[in-house]
């Protein structure tokens, strides 16, 4: 009985639940909107009587907007740590490598000169090349897949940012 209640809520309401979350978490993408609704119709299920709540569609817009909340909530406050973190170590770089960080190299050079540098790169380069500036992936989350300190993430992009820079020039851009 109340996996049909589920069903049918999920098909009444998960267009109309994704609109909302997708506004209530800036920048909203579809993969945290998805997370979202996946935990509102997992506390649904688990709820105790949830077919006799006067205003399911009610709560279920509520619950959701909770979940939103805590997530940017749970998302500003890292944000803030990892600001707090570069902070920290910010003076030990120079203005032009923070700067060479923050652009996107293919921006900067022509998809040919791309090619011959990324064929210049090791596998473990290219590898996190593309966590770091393909993918965009955080310093945090690159430790983590690679089993690397923070301070070894750091090294290697700035040891990747030089050698790129040094292979740009040797391309005469």
């Amino acid at each position: 009985m109340k996996q049909k209640l589920i069903d049918k809520i999920y098909k009444e309401m998960y267009s109309y639940l994704y609109c909302l979350v997708s506004r209530w978490i800036y920048p909203s993408n579809q993969g945290d909107i998805e997370d979202i609704l996946h935990d509102v119709f997992l506390i649904a299920m688990e709820k105790e009587n949830l077919e006799k709540h006067e205003n399911i569609k009610g709560w279920l817009v509520k619950t959701a907007k909770n979940l939103s909340k805590q997530f940017t909530e749970k998302r500003n406050r890292e944000i803030k740590r990892t600001v707090l973190t570069i902070n920290d170590i910010k003076d030990s770089y120079s203005v032009e490598d923070q700067v060479i960080e923050d652009i996107e190299f293919e921006n900067m050079i022509s998809n040919n000169t791309y090619a011959r540098i990324m064929d210049k790169l090791s596998d473990s380069e290219k590898q996190f090349y593309n966590m770091k500036y393909i993918h965009k992936l955080s310093y945090d989350e690159i430790c983590r897949l690679l089993g690397i300190s923070f301070g070894t993430a750091r090294a290697r992009n700035s040891r990747l940012v030089a050698k790129v820079k040094k292979l740009i020039k040797d391309c005469n851009i």
